[in-house]
Parts: C-alpha cells; structure tokens; sequence
C-alpha cells in the first residue's frame, strides 16, 4: 500500500540535488540553503538518491491519491541546463506507467 498524502495540499515541492558542489549550498530533508537564500520545500533528495527512492517517497502516494479521487497531477522538472531534468522525468514517467497499470490491474481483480 502506497503511502498517503494529507488531503488539501495544492502543491508540493520536492527538490532532486544532483550536484552540491559549491561550497555555499548545504542541504537537509526539507531545506536547501544557497549562500544567504534558504528555502523550504516537502522533501530534498540528495545528489546520490536513487530516482525509485523518489517515486516511492514522493511520486507513488500522488498516483494512488489521483486514481482514488480522480484528481490531476503534474509532475514538473526544473533546473539547468544539463542538469538532468529529461533524464529524471523518463525515468518518474515509466515508474508511473507501471504503476498506474498495477493499479488498474488490482481494481480489475479485486
């Protein structure tokens, strides 16, 4: 069972680092501090997270919430150029897929 989100939450931020490599960027689970600037997000996946750790902590509970209420999500990547937005994207979308069809599949058996 995928894990929920609380109802009433219009938009969550989640930040994919994939490099801290200036001296001045620290990070922690919900924060991501860039020289004086600080900002507060849902979750922040380290550099080295793995993209099925993301879907499962971040993605997952989204689509199972989505299908239950027929509600619309989107997914958006921003950052860089060459940073990996495509990369992260492919690889959200086809965890997606998968699970949206798991799903459909359950509803159909059971």
């Amino acid at each position: 069972m995928a894990p929920t989100r609380p109802r009433g939450v219009p938009i969550q931020c989640v930040a994919r680092l994939k490099s801290v490599s200036a001296l001045d960027t620290q990070y922690s689970d919900a924060y991501v501090t860039i020289g004086d600037d600080s900002f507060q997000l849902a979750h922040v996946h380290s550099p080295s997270q793995s993209i099925h750790k993301i879907f499962a902590d971040d993605v997952s509970a989204l689509i199972h919430g989505a299908v239950a209420d027929s509600r619309n999500i989107a997914l958006l990547s921003i950052g860089s150029t060459q940073s990996g937005k495509t990369d992260t994207l492919i690889d959200i979308v086809g965890l997606v897929a998968t699970e949206l069809f798991l799903i459909l599949q359950s509803k159909k058996d059971g």
